[in-house]
């Protein structure tokens, strides 16, 4: 079985007053042989390919941080949307919320 190939990487992150603002943030695109080889890893090592959806709460903050990720493949499209994930990381103890963070703090720094 062919391994699944990460073609484009799409991050968005930052505060919002309402959900209706997300699509307003600026948008980090990465595509091809530029996606940094440590985000292909992290990607991997945390199997974000197989999780997708929406997580955390877009009430507990105010203003809301918001993270969307969208990861282009050969195969499909992920998209993991996440309300308050430095919140998350103090409220829950949930291992997927864990995998996500260690992955989009890369990216916030690529």
């Amino acid at each position: 079985m062919k391994k699944q190939e990460i073609q484009q990487i799409e991050y968005r992150w930052g505060m919002i007053n309402s959900v209706k603002e997300a699509s307003s943030l600026p948008k980090k695109i990465w595509r091809g042989s530029d996606i940094p080889n440590d985000i292909l890893l992290a990607i991997k090592k945390e199997n974000l390919l197989e999780l997708g959806g929406k997580y955390g709460n877009e009430f507990w903050g105010d203003p809301i941080e918001y993270n969307q990720l969208r990861i282009i493949s050969d195969k499909s499209v992920i998209e993991i949307e996440f309300f308050n994930l430095g919140i998350a990381m103090f409220k829950t103890d949930d291992d997927v919320t864990k995998r996500i963070f260690r992955v989009l703090a890369k990216l916030k720094h690529s």
